[in-house]
C-alpha cells in the first residue's frame, strides 16, 4: 500500500499547493491560472473604474487579475466599506439587499 500522499498524485498535490516551487509551472502556467481562475480583462476594469470614482489611487489588477490593488486615504476606505456593506450581499447567484 502507497504512502498517503505518495505516488504522482502526491507530487501534483504538492506541487499546485506551494506556489512557489519551480514544478507549480509543470501543471499550471500563468496564462493557465488567468484564463481558469482570474477574473476578466473587462471584469477587472469595472473594479478599477469603481476604485477610482470612490477616489481610490494606485490602481493596478494583478497579472493573473485575482486581485486590485489600490490606495487611498482612511476617509475613503471607511466610506466604500460602509457602501458595499450597505448595498448588498452576494451568496452564489443570489444578491441579497441589507438596506
Amino acid at each position: 500500500m502507497a504512502a498517503a500522499g505518495g505516488g504522482r498524485g502526491g507530487e501534483l498535490r504538492r506541487a499546485v499547493s506551494t506556489p512557489d516551487r519551480a514544478s507549480l509551472c509543470h501543471y499550471l502556467s500563468s496564462a493557465g491560472y488567468t484564463s481558469g481562475f482570474g477574473s476578466s480583462d473587462g471584469q477587472a476594469a469595472t473594479v478599477e473604474s469603481r476604485l477610482s470614482g470612490m477616489r481610490f489611487a494606485a490602481i493596478q489588477a494583478s497579472p493573473g487579475r485575482s486581485y486590485v490593488r489600490a490606495t487611498a486615504t482612511t476617509s475613503v476606505i471607511d466610506a466604500a466599506l460602509a457602501l458595499v456593506v450597505a448595498s448588498n450581499i452576494e451568496v452564489g447567484s443570489r444578491t441579497f439587499l441589507t438596506s
